[in-house]
């Protein structure tokens, strides 16, 4: 029997293995510019009224940092340079594209004079603030009437700062001090609501904190602190606004290793903020966030474990994950725009050296797995299940305060199912529901399933693994693996 069960182990293991060998290609990608190291980063993406991308970007040569600018139209793709005599300029890159499509583009000077830089359209770039090493972690909107505002960071000083232009003169302020102590102001990002009021995301390192700030009422209120923890949590902040104002921010969780969101739909009581856990194991830097018409969130990050581009979507708080790149070590410096119709576009940077764009083609199938957290755990999780169903629902209880149901649907299709494992825990004081539905259109997005849901329940994983099973029956050769293994186990 423990022979059988051995065979029955390695065999299975080749399977999957094999299977997850094949992915399906669901992304148009193509390379904008390079290949030489590291052009691309820092790189940042807008739509302008009609869908054209325009891309911002650190694009060094071997004596000196420039920035580059493309953007494409029907004829394809068009470059404009921009660079100091001495100086490395385009880092923190941010752009933003107003309504008479007007390019807007913040970028950090480097070198013996350090400084915020302003370029509009192909006009020389032009000095913002100077006063200290000031400009790291830009981030560019415009108001309603077209303004420019920059929130950055000053290194020197440690504090968050913002920029604004009226008529021809720029102006600056200090957004949040960090009381004198605190080093406030890394990775911010920026937005404007319909009201021109703004909401600034940034990271507070003394304290490894996700914060927020805004001037709703025509002054800055005092500085909120989302979330904080230990080991750098709160970078790579994204901020969004939905159609109510109400900010919505994409961040990083280092001691987890996960991406993580926060939303608030009420700003008059700053304490409730929604958290969520939407993916870990080494992902979530480089995130980048934006709102659909509906104003659901879409998310592009970085997977470092694997050197992966990945996307993450939500609906009625169902969150998708897919990978969008994964060949070689791509998706750092991701930046996410959609357009019109809602459909994500992508710019990132391949670690070979080059500025890679993606956009998704609607001519493929999908493969993605959807996580969905209810109740008190604020961190929320991450996984899928998965399986080849046959219309029946099992429920399955071990006595423990959990018990878990599964349900499974089949199109007719063996490479298309949806199987929706629910877990609900009645512990004393404890009332959470997780609901985990993948749907799945090639069988290698089992292994994917599986690593997440590692993270969750080994009852999750167990259920999961059960209908693995189910969908290797399909093949002949992995029915009579599983036929074995159940009869003499």
């Amino acid at each position: 029997m423990k022979s059988r069960s051995a065979l029955f182990f390695v065999l299975t293991f080749w399977l999957i293995t094999g299977l997850c060998s094949h992915v399906a290609a669901d992304w148009d990608i193509e390379v904008v510019d390079g290949i030489a190291e590291g052009i691309g980063e820092y790189c940042s993406l807008v739509l302008d009224s009609g869908n054209n991308p325009h891309i911002s970007y650190h694009a060094p040569t071997l004596t000196k940092g420039r920035l580059k600018y493309k953007y494409k139209d029907a004829s394809g793709w068009h470059e404009e340079i921009f660079e100091a005599l001495t100086d490395d300029i385009g880092l923190h890159t941010s752009i933003a594209v107003g309504s008479n499509n007007d390019v807007h583009i913040s970028c950090y000077r480097y070198f013996d004079n350090d400084a915020l830089m302003y370029v509009l359209n192909t006009n020389n770039p032009a000095l913002v603030d100077h006063e200290g090493d000031v400009g790291e972690y830009t981030s560019i909107a415009l108001d309603s009437n077209g303004n420019p505002h920059i929130s950055y960071y000053n290194s020197d000083e440690g504090i968050l700062k913002h920029a604004y232009k009226t008529g021809l003169i720029w102006r600056t302020e200090i957004v949040d001090d960090g009381d004198g102590v605190d080093d406030v102001g890394l990775f911010t990002s920026i937005a404007i609501d319909s009201s021109d009021n703004i909401h600034i995301s940034y990271h507070d390192y003394l304290n490894d904190a996700l914060k927020y700030i805004n001037n709703i009422g025509g002054t800055w209120g005092e500085p909120v602190e989302i979330e904080s923890g230990f080991m750098a949590l709160g970078e790579y902040t994204s901020i969004a606004l939905d159609s109510y104002g109400n900010p919505h921010i994409s961040y990083y969780d280092e001691e987890k290793g996960a991406l993580k969101y926060a939303y608030n739909g009420d700003l008059e009581t700053p304490g409730e903020w929604e958290l969520t856990q939407i993916d870990n194991g080494s992902v979530g830097k480089y995130t980048s966030i934006a709102l659909d018409s509906s104003d659901n969130p879409h998310i592009s990050y970085y997977d470092e474990a694997n050197g992966d581009l990945k996307y993450a979507s939500s609906k009625d708080r169902v969150w998708n994950t897919a990978i969008v790149d994964s060949n070689g070590d791509v998706g750092q410096y991701s930046s996410l725009a959609l357009d019109s119709s809602d459909k994500p576009l992508f710019c990132y940077y391949d670690t070979a050296g080059a500025l890679k764009y993606a956009q998704f083609s609607t001519g493929n199938s999908s493969a993605t797995s959807t996580t969905s957290i209810s109740g008190d755990d604020d961190n929320g999780g991450g996984g899928g299940g998965g399986g080849d169903g046959d219309g029946t629902t099992t429920t399955v209880s071990d006595g423990s305060p959990t018990s878990t149901t599964t349900s499974t649907s089949d199109d007719g299709n063996t490479n298309t199912s949806t199987t929706t494992v629910a877990s609900t825990t009645t512990a004393p004081g404890t009332d959470t529901t997780t609901s985990i539905t993948t749907t799945t259109t090639t069988r290698f997005d089992f292994c994917v399933i599986e690593r997440l849901l590692s993270e969750n329940s080994q009852s999750e994983l167990y259920y999961f693994r059960q209908y693995r099973d189910k969908k290797l029956a399909v093949l002949p050769a992995g029915k009579s693996l599983i036929e074995l293994y159940y009869a003499h186990s």
